[in-house]
């Protein structure tokens, strides 16, 4: 017979890829990361510092999911390992206060939806090239979006609705060398996984397409 997850349950082990800021405050001081995944029961957070919380070590985790949502909880160390050279850390949540929960779940289900459209924002100033790459992505099912200027680049990737986590870079874009854009993405967004222009629309798109596999794998 088979069994029956209750409704709260599942509501509590959904989870998405949600991304954004976390910060750990402990008597030691603050270790500042940034969230990978999060469900109404934890989060999983990569950090930048290399002194990580231990065992079962609770500790305040302060979420900053946007500009205008910031969460205070308090979670339990469950596990801490070492992934792609980069230490990760999840934990579990103690008591969410119903306000919090709405937050969480917001989160969780516009990423989910976001993904469904598998949104990749194409950086390449080449109309002819960024159009290609454009229709591409489309045939492929994928959401092709194409800021104009490198502040739209990073007004895309810093706003929450748009959970964008590819980039196509071409190798100039305006006055700047792909490779500054891609430095400048890796600093302030370590999430987003940067695919470079392989030379022509469809090589590219494979890439793009393995990369969206890797993270509907990974979540």
């Amino acid at each position: 017979m088979p069994q029956v997850v209750p409704g709260s349950e599942r509501r509590r082990a959904l989870r998405a890829p949600v991304h954004g800021v976390a910060v750990l405050h402990r008597d030691r001081g603050a270790a500042r990361g940034h969230i990978e995944n999060l469900s109404l029961g934890g989060v999983l957070i990569r950090l930048r510092a290399d002194d990580t919380p231990s065992g079962t070590e609770w500790c305040d985790v302060e979420l900053r999911l946007s500009a205008k949502r910031t969460l205070m909880l308090v979670g339990q160390v469950v596990r801490t390992e070492m992934i792609r050279g980069e230490r990760w850390i999840a934990l579990r949540f103690d008591e969410v206060s119903p306000d919090h929960e709405d937050a969480i779940e917001d989160e969780v289900v516009g990423a989910l939806e976001t993904a469904r459209w598998r949104p990749v924002m194409v950086v390449d100033s080449v109309e002819e090239r960024r159009t290609g790459i454009a229709a591409a992505l489309r045939d492929r099912r994928m959401t092709p979006l194409t800021p104009g200027t490198p502040l739209e680049v990073i007004d895309l990737l810093a706003n929450p609705d748009r959970h964008v986590e590819v980039c196509v870079i071409s190798p100039q874009f305006g006055d700047l060398r792909g490779r500054e854009i891609a430095s400048a993405i890796y600093e302030a967004f370590p999430w987003v996984k940067v695919v470079f222009f392989a030379g022509d629309a469809f090589t590219t798109i494979d890439d793009v397409q393995a990369a969206w596999d890797e993270l509907d794998t990974s979540s």
